[in-house]
Order: structure tokens, then sequence, then C-alpha cells
């Protein structure tokens, strides 16, 4: 099991604390999704140390912002390369 501390707002004032089996190590792979027609399209190629905990939700590295600590994920729980 996996302690996962996860804040839901920029003030890290609410915040869950997950405990999660990981049920997937995968060390890159593709994630697309969304939709093209109202914006939500996304392509990235590469997504690195992606552990799979629920339903093709994840936590895995962010190469493509530095936004941590506010909203920017599809459902996946992004974080800095450096603690990926």
């Amino acid at each position: 099991m996996t302690w996962i501390v996860v804040f839901k707002n920029p003030k890290r004032i609410e915040k869950a604390v997950l405990k999660l089996r990981i049920a997937t190590k995968v060390r890159a792979q593709t994630m697309s999704g969304g939709n093209k027609a109202n914006g939500t399209y996304y392509y990235l190629p590469n997504v690195p140390y992606v552990m799979y905990f629920h339903d093709g939700f994840g936590i895995h590295g962010a190469y493509w912002h530095n936004n941590f600590g506010h909203p920017m994920s599809h459902g996946c729980v992004n974080q800095p390369l450096a603690n990926a």
C-alpha cells in the first residue's frame, strides 16, 4: 500500500489522504483522451513513471507543466519529474 496526500485547493487547506494499492506500473506510455469538439482533447507521448491505482486513474510524472497545486489533470495525480 502507498500513502498519497492530495490537496484539493491551492491554499492547501483541504486535503485527502489516501491509502492506495498500486495495480500496475509502467515506465512510460502515451496518454490521450478528451474531446476535440469541446477543447478537452489531449495527446501526451512518453508520460513517465505511471502507476495505476483504480480504473485508469493513476499517479505519473508530468513534463508538460510546472503548475502543481492547481487543477491541471484529467483524473490522474500529476507530480514533478524529480518526485516521480
